[in-house]
C-alpha cells in the first residue's frame, strides 16, 4: 500500500466542483446512511447536506460534497476515486465542515485525520446526546477545531456563522459589499 504522500497528487489538480473560490468540503455519513430499497440518501440526510452546502455557496465558497458529487447514492464512485476526490478536494480546502456521525463513519473519521494532519480549520456538527470518539473530542489540541451543537442534523445559521468567523476571519455572503470608510485628511 502506498503512503498519501507518495501518489502523484498535485495541489493544483483540478477538482470537480472547482474554481477561484475558497473551497469548504462538506463531509459527513455516506454509505451507512443509504437506504436499502432505494440505494438512495434519506430526505431528510439529504436536507440536512443541502442547507450546508447551500449556506456556505450564500457566504460566497466553492463547496463540494462527496454526497451530492455521487447524486446522492445514485452514482456511488470506486474507492479508488472517491478516495482521491476527497483527498485532493481536502487539500485545497480552507475549511471542512461534517457531521462525524453516530456511530462515528469511517470515512468521515479518515476525513477528520487528514484535516487535522494537516492542520487545517474544521467545523464538527455533534448531534445532541451523541458520544463523541475521544480522537474527535481532543483533535481541536492539534488542528483549529469548533464543535457545534445540532439537533437532528439542523444547525443554527449564526452558530456556523459565528465558527466560521472564528476560524477564517469574517465572512459575508456573495453578493454583500462593504464600503470602505476613508479616513479624512
Amino acid at each position: 500500500m502506498s503512503h498519501p504522500e507518495s501518489l502523484p497528487l498535485s495541489a493544483d489538480e483540478p477538482l470537480h466542483p472547482g474554481g477561484s473560490k475558497p473551497l469548504v468540503f462538506v463531509g459527513g455519513p455516506f454509505k451507512g446512511l443509504l437506504d436499502p430499497a432505494t440505494g438512495l440518501l434519506p430526505d431528510h440526510h439529504r436536507s440536512n447536506y443541502r442547507a450546508l452546502i447551500d449556506h456556505f455557496a450564500g457566504l460566497g465558497f466553492e463547496v463540494d460534497n462527496a454526497h451530492r458529487r455521487e447524486a446522492w447514492g445514485a452514482e456511488v464512485m470506486t474507492p479508488d476515486v472517491c478516495t482521491r476526490l476527497d483527498y485532493l478536494a481536502l487539500r485545497k480546502a480552507v475549511l471542512f465542515v461534517a457531521y462525524p456521525g453516530d456511530p462515528p463513519s469511517p470515512g468521515t473519521m479518515v476525513e477528520i485525520g487528514w484535516m487535522s494532519a494537516m492542520a487545517k480549520p474544521m467545523i464538527l456538527l455533534i448531534e445532541q446526546g451523541q458520544e463523541v470518539p475521544p480522537l474527535v473530542a481532543g483533535v481541536h489540541t492539534i488542528a483549529p477545531v469548533r464543535y457545534l451543537a445540532v439537533e437532528a442534523g439542523s444547525f443554527d445559521p449564526d452558530e456556523l456563522n459565528r465558527c466560521t468567523t472564528e476560524l477564517l476571519g469574517p465572512v459575508l455572503p456573495a453578493g454583500v459589499r462593504t464600503e470602505l470608510a476613508m479616513p479624512r485628511t
